[in-house]
């Protein structure tokens, strides 16, 4: 898939997966699969001054009082693993924010880490796409990273446009071929019988 004129596609890295319910069951299924991902576009956390926060600072004190910039990928229809209905989203945070996700920081614990990125991703996901989860219903899944559009667990994430800015130099001719091989390799897997 090529980019639009003035924009860029993005192929997110997988980090976890979440499963949640819609507030309003009727909606398309009711589940909501929230895929939390990263690439290293999206802006590091930042204190309330808006100055980047030390990696040891993450590592030591977590992310109470800190502004972690989000970005929220367009929603996905797909079917669950017992073939119902369901909706699929991405969100992307910086890369070093999801990792200490996956493994935790030198005194705070993954837990935390995910905590917050599951707060702020299924707030952001009811702002951006009007999908309100649940209140208690999240449920971190252990065994996926990422879930694509037939249910499935894999790696293999959905590129997706984004608007072109100041960091898009002459280089972004190689980012489209990487992305376009990455992007050719998770089609090619997909298409490949199980």
């Amino acid at each position: 898939m090529r980019a639009p004129p003035g924009t860029v596609m993005l192929v997110p890295e997988a980090g976890f997966c979440f499963k949640g319910q819609r507030a309003r069951w009727i909606e398309a299924g009711g589940k909501v699969f929230v895929n939390v991902c990263s690439h290293p576009r999206i802006d590091p956390v930042c204190g309330a001054n808006l100055v980047p926060v030390s990696e040891e600072h993450l590592d030591t004190w977590g992310l109470g009082n800190a502004r972690v910039p989000v970005l929220v990928g367009p929603t996905r229809n797909m079917l669950d693993s017992d073939g119902h209905d369901a909706t699929a989203v991405d969100v992307l945070f910086h890369p070093g924010v999801v990792r200490r996700a996956l493994t935790g920081g030198k005194s705070v614990t993954k837990e935390h880490f995910r905590d917050y990125l599951v707060d702020i991703a299924a707030k952001n996901v009811a702002e951006d796409h009007g999908i309100v989860l649940a209140p208690g219903r999240n449920v971190v899944m252990e065994v996926a990273r990422y879930k694509g559009p037939d249910g499935e667990n894999k790696d293999n994430t959905h590129a997706f446009p984004v608007f072109a800015d100041e960091k898009d130099d002459a280089s972004s001719a190689e980012k489209e071929e990487a992305t376009a091989a990455r992007s050719a390799d998770a089609a090619a897997s997909a298409a490949a019988p199980a």
